[in-house]
């Protein structure tokens, strides 16, 4: 119920955007679905969007394309890896239209924006993002799926798969008292863990993990969501990334004020 609401919420801010593209003009509009971690084209969540989109849209006027994609189990690969390769596809899809209107569902909204961020000259007007972490979380993710991702990573090594499961094991049973220095010790424990300690911080839901209590550890350790964040990098770099996503802020930005 909360999911659907926040997606009928969002229609609003999708009606604006198809508005201002003129209606009655030959502009065309495409609406750009990423689902998020574990979920698929396919998902409850991805389906559900799609519906209310039918009941709240003329779906005359616009097409919604759900980005098939790093599903299921998939959707634990790193975000490094899968974010150039997702844009690829959006990029056909893209071009196919005038604007494009962006939205995510969790882990879907932080691929969106990191996208965002390297498309040069992209033609996304709108970027709605759905109980995304944005901010990143502050506890260790919920990794309670990921064992059958390292049963299959490690699938023909019996010792590896044994240690990366019980390291798996420790954080989720630490999940809310482990601090990011606690998990990067745990090769002082176990020296044969830290090419499993490795994986396991390159993994998508451990690369918007952001422990601002070691906020050197986490520019230092963390994958991906330092570099999105612009707190890591070049200036050049930081400069770049900004600019492509300044005017989704600072369109944000009116809209609360708006409100």
């Amino acid at each position: 119920q909360w999911y659907q609401r926040r997606v009928r919420g969002s229609t609003d801010i999708m009606k604006d955007s198809i508005r201002a593209a003129g209606t009655g003009t030959s502009a065309k509009v495409g609406v750009l679905f990423m689902h998020g971690l574990t979920g698929s084209s396919n998902s409850e969540h991805t389906q559900t969007f799609k519906r209310v989109l039918d009941k709240s849209l003329d779906t005359t006027a616009v097409d919604v394309h759900l980005i098939a994609a790093y599903n299921d189990n998939e959707s634990f690969t790193p975000l490094s890896e899968q974010v150039p390769n997702i844009l690829v596809k959006v990029k056909e899809i893209a071009a196919k239209y005038d604007k494009v209107i962006a939205v995510g569902h969790s882990q879907g909204g932080v691929i969106w924006r990191a996208m965002i961020e390297i498309w040069n000259e992209h033609n996304v007007d709108t970027f709605i993002s759905l109980a995304s972490p944005q901010h990143g979380v502050a506890n260790i993710p919920c990794l309670d799926l990921l064992d059958d991702y390292v049963k299959e990573k490690y699938k023909d090594n019996d010792f590896i798969r044994m240690v990366a499961l019980l390291a798996l094991e420790y954080l989720k049973l630490g999940r809310f008292t482990l601090t990011l220095d606690d998990i990067i010790n745990i090769e002082e424990f176990v020296p044969e863990s830290a090419e499993v300690l490795k994986l396991l911080l390159s993994l998508a839901p451990l690369n918007y993990y952001f422990d601002s209590t070691q906020y050197q550890l986490y520019l230092e350790n963390i994958h991906f969501f330092p570099d999105v964040n612009n707190e890591r990098g070049t200036d050049t770099m930081k400069a770049r990334r900004k600019e492509k996503f300044s005017p989704f802020e600072e369109a944000g930005d009116a809209r609360r004020s708006a409100g």
